[in-house]
């Protein structure tokens, strides 16, 4: 029995304890949900200044571009009424008549890339703005300078990419709140947009779900009633369904932190006995494929032959208008080194990056850290879908034995041909925890969502159809 038989054999296994969802038919109605719900551009909103995006203007390339970006919000008149509209914000990248704008933003092709770019907007600099948008947005909406609270990223989580960015049509992020309960937390989500040339019509191609606190400045404990309700007029169906949706992925989160299976967290509890008898199985397969005689198909590969690092020095330039370094720069440099996993991972197949599962923000990183990023390849699918798993962490230069103090928890999705990527096997106890929890998002956080996604997928790998989306197998690779 090969390890890929194996691994369709022991599926059912990890459905027992799942993260959030319970099951694919869950995710995808939710997924749905989202794209119906999204908020088109507000009635009366109109371009302003630099200085109603602070925080943008302080990342990377905001400060390189932000003269060459559209940026438009409500009137301040209006951000009294505490609407999902009043404090929403939108900025706007010119890639297709601004190649100064496009050469900072874009990929390069996936198929093709010492030849050829890929007008489609980085996932990293998408990242690292929505990051600082959703800061505009927060003390926008709760008027947080004026009041002076310190306003933080609890965490970005359910981000959910339909497709690929048009290389026709400019590059639009909108912000907006979606929950405000009057205490001192609050959801933001921001929306990746394009205008079809072929249609007229406006494209949602990403989005993703960021959780706010509001923090007393000199305590630095949460502020309560620091943020306002959120008021959602009678007719407002969308904005009655978006604050049901954040009620929901509060609910997720908590399922989430009840079910935590890492090391660090306040509660965490192992792997069921059936997910440790599947490592075990893999195992056998494993072992008894190295010792047979004869050509071997498949050759497994250990998740620490996957696990690459980065170490960076925090500068100046890289802090926020609070003094510590920017989510966005972590965010950035976290994708890049997973995406470069992913590259490694897949040698030379081709790559399409999905998304992120979600950031987890433990504590600021300050300037003049030494800063430590991980990347470990810890599950993949037979569907080509695998996840990796980025972990920063702070280096005390008085005692460099020690290990890191983590900051940040990133899980990101990326999907390959099914044919390209090898079996993977966890060898430490750590390892298996994070096999474990890939297994369990992929078996209920389905790919598919409508037939865009799959056009998606088809431009990358030719024929997908809608059942190998959904996770079934798909045949045998060629390793």
């Amino acid at each position: 029995m090969t390890t890929r038989t194996v691994l369709r054999a022991l599926a059912p296994r990890w459905r027992r304890i799942v993260r959030g969802f319970q099951s694919r038919a869950e995710h995808t109605a939710w997924a749905r949900e989202v794209v119906r719900t999204r908020m088109l551009r507000p009635e009366g909103m109109g371009s302003v200044g630099s200085d109603a995006v602070p925080f943008l203007v302080d990342t990377s390339s905001g400060a390189f571009l932000i003269d060459h970006l559209k940026i438009e919000a409500m009137p301040a008149s209006s951000r009294l009424d505490a609407t999902p509209a009043a404090a929403s914000i939108q900025a706007t990248w010119p890639i297709t008549s601004n190649s100064l704008v496009a050469d900072q933003v874009s990929d390069f092709c996936q198929t093709d890339y010492k030849t050829s770019w890929a007008r489609t907007f980085r996932l990293a600099r998408f990242y690292e703005a929505l990051d600082a948008l959703t800061a505009d947005v927060a003390y926008t909406y709760t008027d947080g300078f004026d009041k002076g609270l310190v306003l933080v990223t609890g965490g970005h989580y359910h981000s959910l990419k339909l497709r690929r960015t048009m290389p026709t049509a400019d590059v639009t992020l909108r912000s907006y709140v979606t929950s405000a309960g009057g205490g001192a937390s609050m959801e933001v989500r921001t929306d990746l947009v394009q205008t079809d040339p072929a249609t007229g019509e406006e494209v949602l191609i990403q989005c993703c779900h960021t959780a706010m606190v509001a923090l007393d400045k000199e305590s630095r404990r949460p502020a309560k009633d620091a943020v306002p309700t959120l008021v959602i007029g009678d007719g407002d169906a969308a904005a009655a369904a978006r604050l049901a949706l954040a009620a929901r992925h509060k609910e997720y989160r908590k399922k989430q932190n009840q079910e935590a299976i890492n090391l660090r967290a306040p509660i965490s509890s192992p792997p069921t006995p059936s997910e440790m008898s599947g490592i075990h199985e893999l195992w056998r397969s494993a072992t008894a494929l190295a010792e047979q005689r004869g050509p071997r198909v498949e050759k497994p590969e250990t998740i620490a032959h996957h696990t690459h690092h980065k170490a960076v020095i925090v500068y100046p330039e890289s802090r926020n208008l609070a003094g510590n370094t920017f989510g966005g720069f972590v965010m950035a440099q976290a994708h890049d080194l997973a995406h470069y996993a992913a590259r490694y991972f897949v040698r030379g197949a081709p790559l399409a990056p999905f998304g992120l599962d979600e950031a987890v923000f433990h504590q600021p990183v300050s300037v003049g850290d030494m800063a430590s990023f991980t990347a470990k390849v810890v599950h993949c699918g037979t569907d080509g879908v695998f996840r990796v798993f980025v972990t920063v962490g702070i280096v005390d230069p008085h005692d460099p034995e020690r290990a890191p103090q983590r900051t940040n928890r990133l899980l990101f999705t990326f999907a390959t041909s099914p044919e390209a990527a090898p079996t993977l096997l966890p060898t430490t106890y750590s390892e298996i925890l994070m096999y474990t929890e890939g297994a369990r998002r992929h078996d209920v956080e389905g790919l598919a969502l409508d037939d865009a996604s799959l056009e998606q997928l088809n431009a990358f790998f030719g024929t997908f159809d809608r059942e190998d989306a959904m996770g079934q197998p798909l045949g045998r690779r060629r390793r």
